[in-house]
C-alpha cells in the first residue's frame, strides 16, 4: 500500500512472520491472560506497587522458560536474519532488497552484516542505533517519545477552541494527566477484554509519537472523556491501536532478551528509570515494565551487541 504503482511492479513483495509469530510454529504464548485483565498502574505509586510489577515480569519470565526452554536460545535477530535469507534461497534470488521499519532496520543491519554478498538493495526507515542494543535504545526511545508526546499537547493546544484541552501545551498535558489519574482510580469498563486503565490509555497514546495523523482522533478521545465522561471514542480507539497482543509481546521479549545482556539487577532498572521519569515522564516506567522481563529472563545474551557492518556492500538508504 505505502509503495507506488510503478515501483511495486519493480519487485516481488514479500512479507514473513518472523519465528515465533502468527503463523510461525510454535506461536509463542506464554501467558495468553498477560493483558486479558485489568493491570497495575505502569506508575508505581510506592515500593509495594512497584514489588507487584517486578513479580510480573519475574512471573513473565518463568512462564516463557517453562514453556519454550527449547526454542528460546534460538530466538534471536541474527536467527531472524538467517531465516530471511533461507527465503532468499527458496524464492531462487541471488540476491534480495530489503524495506524495513523501526525493529525491521535492526534485521536489515544484522542481515546485511551477516550477508552482504546477498544484498542487492536496502532501505532503513526510522534506524535502530546497533550500539545501544537493546537496553539503552530503549532509554533513548523513552526522550524521544517525551518530545513527540509534547509535540502533540502544543498542537492540541493550537486547537483549542475544537478540543478544550488548554490553550498552552503545558495546560495541555495537565488535561491529559487529569484524564489518566481519573482513569487509574475508576477504569472505563467495556463490553470484553479489560477495562481502559491508565496503562490502556498510555497504550493508546504511543501510536500517536509514530504518526501525527492520528492526532485529531486522540485530542477528540480526551476531550471527549474529560468533558462528558464518554468513553466510546476511546474504547474505540483502544482496540484499534492501543490493544496489546501477547504473542507480538512474548516474541518481542524473546527476542530482545537472547540478543545481548541485559542488567540483572533490578536496582540499575530503578535508578535509571527515575532519571528518565523526572524529564521523560510519559513512556519511562511503561518502556521499563514492557522491557522489564529481561531482567530475569532465562538466556544470558552476548556482553556486548552484534558489530554491524561489513565490507562491500552496496549504498544503504537509512532514513
Amino acid at each position: 500500500q505505502g509503495l507506488s504503482r510503478a515501483l511495486a511492479a519493480r519487485y516481488d513483495i514479500i512479507g514473513f512472520d518472523t519465528r515465533g509469530v502468527g503463523s510461525s510454529v510454535p506461536a509463542l504464548h506464554c501467558d495468553p491472560a498477560f493483558f486479558a485483565r485489568e493491570r497495575p498502574n505502569y506508575i508505581p505509586g510506592n515500593g509495594s506497587a512497584e514489588q507487584v510489577l517486578i513479580g510480573r515480569a519475574r512471573s513473565y519470565a518463568a512462564d516463557c522458560q517453562k514453556k519454550y526452554p527449547g526454542v528460546l536460545p534460538y530466538m534471536t535477530t541474527a536467527n531472524i536474519a538467517r531465516d530471511m535469507d533461507q527465503i532468499r534461497a527458496a524464492a531462487g534470488q541471488r540476491k534480495l532488497s530489503y524495506l524495513g521499519y523501526s525493529y525491521g532496520t535492526y534485521i536489515g543491519q544484522v542481515y546485511a552484516t551477516l550477508f552482504p554478498q546477498r544484498v542487492h538493495r536496502m532501505v532503513l526507515d526510522s534506524t535502530v542505533d546497533p550500539t545501544g542494543v537493546w537496553y539503552a535504545d530503549n532509554i533513548a526511545q523513552d526522550y524521544a517519545f517525551q518530545g513527540r508526546m509534547n509535540a502533540f499537547f502544543a498542537w492540541a493546544a493550537r486547537y483549542d477552541r475544537v478540543y478544550h484541552l488548554g490553550t498552552t501545551a503545558s495546560a495541555v498535558s495537565q488535561s491529559w494527566y487529569q484524564a489518566r489519574a481519573r482513569l487509574a482510580a475508576h477504569p472505563a469498563a467495556q463490553a470484553s477484554g479489560p477495562g481502559i486503565g491508565p496503562d490502556e490509555f498510555d497504550d493508546t497514546f504511543v501510536v500517536g509519537g509514530y504518526d501525527d495523523g492520528y492526532w485529531p482522533a486522540l485530542a477528540a478521545a480526551a476531550a471527549s472523556y474529560l468533558h462528558s465522561g464518554a468513553t466510546s471514542q476511546l474504547a474505540t480507539l483502544f482496540k484499534q491501536v492501543g490493544k496489546q497482543n501477547e504473542n507480538e509481546f512474548a516474541v518481542y521479549n524473546a527476542v530482545e532478551c537472547a540478543d545481548v545482556a541485559w542488567p540483572r539487577s533490578w536496582a540499575k532498572w530503578n535508578a535509571d528509570t527515575r532519571k528518565v521519569y523526572s524529564t521523560a515522564p510519559f513512556e519511562a516506567w511503561d518502556n521499563a515494565w514492557f522491557n522489564a522481563a529481561c531482567a530475569f529472563w532465562p538466556v544470558h545474551g552476548p556482553a556486548k551487541p552484534m558489530r554491524i557492518g561489513a565490507a562491500g556492500l552496496p549504498g544503504i538508504l537509512m532514513l
